[in-house]
């Protein structure tokens, strides 16, 4: 009997040995059905996550010395399941967060420079959009928020695939903040155990039909549109 996935990269190991290089994520870039879209295929979500996995581990020597946290902003889903499933795989603790506006000013950093602080994030993960949002409005993001900044193109362009981390189901998944709308966005340590249980609920109250797919619109840096 093969045994249940307990940890978010063996969920993820599971999807490519069962789905391969068919679609596990598309995205509609205009919000178009009929319009151009962007797919990412489990083997294919498997192999950008080791490369960027070996493109964190070799920018950020304070991975071997133990878990870190690393803040996640991207405008691109995609990139975000490559980033947050790579974070994982280097050992580290992902944390999503909504990134910035495109046109961002000065105050718009503040919810992410709040998270990165309380949760003492050694890096941040953004694409070319995100990233390029923060550094026109902070040029010296890293100096002054002690925070290293990444595009997820940069961490691929690495190119070192590494074996991927081992953890456990009592093991920090991710970290959830709220969405700080109303005070200073607080978090709380999901662990592999508690989000794979809330997927099992979900799976048990939608009793969606085998290779079902799903439509989703919800922002996927935090809450629900993130589950």
């Amino acid at each position: 009997m093969i045994a249940e996935p307990d940890t978010l990269l063996n969920l993820l190991k599971a999807a490519a040995d069962r789905r391969g290089d068919r679609p596990l994520y598309r995205f509609l870039t205009t919000g178009e059905a009929a319009g151009p879209q962007e797919t990412l295929s489990a083997d294919g979500l498997l192999a950008d996550v080791s490369k960027i996995a070996g493109g964190l581990r070799s920018s950020l020597p304070a991975l071997d010395d133990g878990p870190q946290t690393i803040v996640i902003a991207c405008w691109s889903p995609l990139d975000f399941a490559r980033a947050f499933f790579g974070c994982l795989a280097a050992g580290a603790t992902p944390v999503p967060a909504y990134p910035p506006p495109l046109r961002a000013i000065a105050s718009a950093l503040d919810p992410l420079k709040s998270i990165i602080v309380d949760c003492n994030a050694s890096a941040l993960i953004g694409e070319e959009r995100s990233a390029g949002a923060i550094l026109r409005v902070d040029p010296e993001f890293e100096k002054t928020n002690g925070c290293r900044l990444f595009k997820v193109d940069e961490l691929l362009a690495h190119n070192k695939a590494l074996p991927l981390a081992q953890s456990s189901a009592k093991d920090p998944a991710f970290l959830q903040y709220t969405s700080g709308s109303t005070t200073e966005p607080r978090g709380v340590i999901i662990t592999n155990e508690n989000i794979l249980s809330n997927l099992k609920s979900i799976v048990a109250a939608l009793d969606p039909p085998k290779e079902g797919v799903g439509v989703s619109w919800l922002p996927w840096s935090h809450d629900l549109g993130l589950i």
